[in-house]
């Protein structure tokens, strides 16, 4: 792995913490020695420590509506009896539905899947749940 670049995929578990112990030496190995696979886990650690100020303040459940060129966007999470939080993200033939053991993680999953829809949206008037483009 040293010599190829990491992928996303490999990118998102790292930050996540969810590399299999196997690759994570390879990764970080990598990381040492290139500076573009480097700044493209700075870059998501940043989204994600976004995100999360982002969501700190909402208290649950979430739900927020983006009025987009497409159409509104409603970003919804919501408590199961089992305890686990469901998120949904639907509208303009859009959707988005997992479920998540808490609801950080049922946030941080709408807001992300909403950004990467819509990475040129900026909220106006229109838009409602006080969380705003996440730059």
């Amino acid at each position: 792995m040293s010599g190829t670049d990491l992928t996303d995929e490999e990118v998102d578990a790292f930050v996540r913490g969810t590399l299999a112990e196997s690759a994570l030496a390879r990764a970080e190995e990598h990381l040492l020695v290139c500076e573009d696979c480097r700044l493209r886990v700075e870059q998501l650690e940043q989204f994600v420590a976004s995100l999360r100020t982002a969501i700190s303040g909402c208290k649950p459940p979430l739900e927020i509506v983006h009025i987009t060129q497409d159409g509104p966007i409603r970003l919804q999470t919501r408590l199961l009896e089992d305890g686990r939080w469901r998120a949904e993200l639907t509208g303009a033939e859009t959707q988005s539905v997992g479920t998540f053991a808490t609801h950080e993680q049922a946030s941080l999953h709408v807001l992300q899947v909403f950004n990467e829809m819509f990475p040129e949206h900026v909220c106006d008037a229109g838009c409602s749940g006080g969380v705003r483009r996440i730059a």
